[in-house]
């Protein structure tokens, strides 16, 4: 029997894994709607995708979605908050802009999507928030990715707190701490580094837990990772 068609919103679908975890939403027969500054590699799109050019980081853009789902009759199934940046920089070089940026990315605008999209959220939806490595305790850390990782740790601290707040609202959070994976991200900050899994294997990992995870697991952080950085 087919599996019943879901609607999920990802952030960050223009490359790397948010690409990845959307195209194999698509391809198991679900509805995407995928938000990204450069939706070019969407620009031959197959049917069910729902593409929105935005700058999560301008003050509208929770509002612009929120919209956009009600002018579509769009009722999300999921979440995922995978839209990121890195800045590397040590203690001493670390600028507050930079810090700020990283923060409002992964941690503000995560929330303020979140709230506006409740009334979008259907019962038994995930959210699932990607985090990494980087700010999951006990792993290893690395220089110059204190800020990063700060900002991973808080948008991850999520699953646990809103797990509770939603519980009455039937609708489950959990976060993923990603390890390596072969994307620009990772070979910015570790050019030599080994891999530990692929985009794409990562992506249909992801598609299966966005849309099934949540019926055994919520508000827990966990790691996914052959290896340690990012």
């Amino acid at each position: 029997m087919a599996e019943a068609a879901k609607v999920v919103l990802v952030t960050g679908v223009g490359k790397g894994i948010g690409y990845a975890l959307a195209k194999n939403l698509l391809n198991r027969g679900h509805k995407v709607v995928g938000i990204s500054r450069n939706l070019s590699a969407w620009e031959s799109a197959p049917p069910g995708f729902y593409g929105l050019a935005l700058d999560l980081l301008k003050g509208a853009a929770p509002r612009a979605i929120e919209e956009f789902l009600s002018s579509k009759e769009l009722v999300l199934d999921g979440l995922v908050h995978n839209a990121g940046m890195l800045t590397m920089a040590s203690l001493e070089d670390l600028q507050t802009e930079d810090f700020e940026r990283m923060m409002r990315l992964h941690v503000t605008v995560p929330l303020l999507l979140t709230q506006s999209l409740l009334p979008r959220l259907g019962k038994g939806s995930h959210v699932v928030l990607v985090g990494s490595m980087s700010g999951y305790t006990g792993a290893k850390k690395y220089r110059g990715l204190s800020a990063y990782g700060a900002s991973k740790a808080a948008l991850m601290s999520f699953a646990e707190t809103w797990s509770v707040d939603l519980l009455d609202r039937n609708i489950q959070v959990n976060a993923l701490a990603l390890g390596a994976c072969e994307t620009d991200m990772l070979r910015i900050a570790f050019p030599d580094s080994e891999v530990g899994m692929s985009v794409d294997a990562l992506g249909k990992w992801m598609a299966s837990f966005v849309l099934e995870g949540h019926t055994c697991i919520n508000g827990r952080l966990i790691p996914v990772a052959l290896l340690d950085p990012l």
